[in-house]
C-alpha cells in the first residue's frame, strides 16, 4: 500500500512540474552567436569597401542556411595615423570585435542573406517573438548600431539604436522592440543587415557577444478577445462514484435520525 502511494504522490508531483518548466522556458531564435570565424580589415581611406563573405557553419540563423557578409569602410583617417591603422571586424569564440585604431573613423556592416532568406526568414517564431535581444561584452565609447530589415516583398525599415555605455565592461543586454520595424514581413525577410557606426569616435573597441530574438518580458502581449464559451465540465466516472457515495451516506444518515 505504501509503494503505491508513493507512485501517485510521484505521478502527481511530475504532472505539476512539466508544465512549470514548460512555462518558465524562454524561447529565442539565435542569429548569431559568433563562433564562426571570420576576419576583414580595412586600412586604405579610398571610399572603397573591403568585403568578407563565409557560408553558415551550423552556427548562425539557427542552423539555416545562409551567408554572412562582414563589410568594412573608413570614412575618416588622419594624415598622422600610421599607415597600418583601420578598422576591422572579427568573430570567433562567441565574439564579434569591431575595432577602429586610433586616427580612424570607420563602419562595419554584417549582412544576412541567401539559403533561408531566399524563401523568406522568420525571425519571429510565428510571432511568439517580439525583440531583438543583444549582449555586449563591452564597449569604451558610444556607437549606433543601425538595424536594416527588407523582407521578400522588398519592403525596408531601419532602426538605430544609440548605445551609450558610455563606458562599460559587460556584459550588458540592450533590447530593441520588433515593432520598431513596422510595414516590414517579420516571418518572410529576404535579409537582415546590422551596421556598427563609429565615425564619429577614434579608437573604438567594441565587443559583440551575441544577437537574437526573443520574447522580451518588458514587452506587454496583447489581450486575448472573447474566444468561445469552455465546454461543460462533465465528472470523471471516479468522481461520479465519490459523488454517489456521498448521496448514499447523506439518504442513511437522514434515514437513521428518522428512525430515532
Amino acid at each position: 500500500m505504501k509503494q503505491l502511494f508513493k507512485l501517485h504522490y510521484t505521478l502527481l508531483v511530475a504532472s505539476l512540474a512539466i508544465p512549470f518548466a514548460a512555462d518558465t522556458a524562454q524561447a529565442q531564435f539565435t542569429v548569431d552567436p559568433f563562433t564562426a570565424d571570420q576576419d576583414v580589415e580595412d586600412t586604405m581611406d579610398n571610399d572603397m569597401e573591403v568585403t568578407g563573405t563565409i557560408d553558415n557553419d551550423g552556427s548562425f540563423l539557427g542552423g539555416l542556411g545562409a551567408t554572412r557578409q562582414f563589410i568594412l569602410n573608413i570614412d575618416e583617417k588622419d594624415a598622422g595615423a600610421a599607415p597600418n591603422n583601420g578598422v576591422a571586424l572579427v568573430s570567433g569564440t562567441g565574439e564579434l570585435n569591431f575595432n577602429g585604431d586610433t586616427g580612424v573613423l570607420g563602419t562595419g556592416m554584417v549582412v544576412y542573406s541567401g539559403g533561408a532568406f531566399d524563401s523568406g526568414l522568420d525571425i519571429t517564431d510565428e510571432g511568439a517573438l517580439d525583440a531583438f535581444r543583444l549582449e555586449i561584452q563591452s564597449s569604451n565609447v558610444p556607437f549606433d548600431l543601425i538595424f536594416d530589415l527588407t523582407d521578400t516583398d522588398d519592403n525596408n525599415a531601419v532602426f538605430t539604436e544609440r548605445i551609450q555605455p558610455p563606458v562599460f565592461s559587460g556584459p550588458e543586454d540592450f533590447s530593441v522592440a520588433l515593432s520598431n520595424f513596422a510595414g516590414v514581413d517579420l516571418t518572410s525577410l529576404s535579409q537582415l543587415k546590422l551596421t556598427y557606426d563609429l565615425s564619429f569616435n577614434v579608437g573604438t573597441d567594441v565587443r559583440l557577444n551575441i544577437i537574437e530574438t526573443f520574447d522580451d518580458p518588458n514587452i506587454p502581449n496583447p489581450e486575448p478577445g472573447p474566444g468561445p464559451m469552455p465546454p461543460t465540465s462533465v465528472p470523471e466516472p471516479g468522481s461520479m462514484l465519490g459523488l454517489f457515495a456521498l448521496t448514499a451516506f447523506g439518504a442513511t444518515t437522514a434515514f437513521a435520525k428518522r428512525v430515532k
